[in-house]
């Protein structure tokens, strides 16, 4: 049964990470003092940011770019 979060945050399934991955997110970590999950979250925010500015305008919205990349649509600026 979908329960609505109350604090704006969601809690995402185990999703599986090449090694290589979680080392390099773990080594992220340990030297700024975050958590993984905070890592990962910055690491994606970050991520889909400098997607959407280096999309050189192709994009409107940061929904539409996640969408072209989960179709295999998104082209490299």
């Amino acid at each position: 049964m979908y329960s609505p979060a109350r604090n704006g945050k969601s809690v995402l399934r185990a999703v599986r990470v090449p090694h290589e991955l979680d080392e390099q997110i773990r080594r992220l970590c340990e030297q700024h003092s975050l958590s993984y999950s905070g890592c990962v979250i910055r690491l994606a925010r970050q991520g889909m940011e400098q997607a959407l500015n280096s999309s050189a305008g192709r994009y409107q919205s940061l929904d539409t770019l996640i969408s072209d990349v989960l179709a295999g649509n998104a082209r490299e600026g």
